[in-house]
């Protein structure tokens, strides 16, 4: 039960708090969001690295659209 609290924030500490803080202060503010977006989606594959193709395929696209969104919101708010 625990982990359902921790892992997702660890995920968003990890990723919104360190690597797109760090890129937003030295790349653009696309280029921030799209690559932490881009890894928030490929490490979701991890948990279903045994599941069918597709449902992997739909697994990492969500992750990333959610990525993507969850990276406008920082960093708007942020800068």
């Amino acid at each position: 039960m625990l982990m359902l609290v921790l892992a997702p924030l660890g995920e968003e500490t990890l990723h919104r708090g360190l690597i797109e803080g760090y890129l937003l202060h030295h790349t653009s503010f696309w280029v921030a969001i799209v690559f932490t977006a881009v890894i928030f989606g490929l490490v979701h594959i991890l948990a279903f690295r045994d599941a069918p193709r597709g449902f992997r395929i739909f697994v990492v696209l969500n992750a990333f659209l959610i990525g993507l969104g969850a990276g406008y919101f920082r960093a708007s708010v942020v800068l």
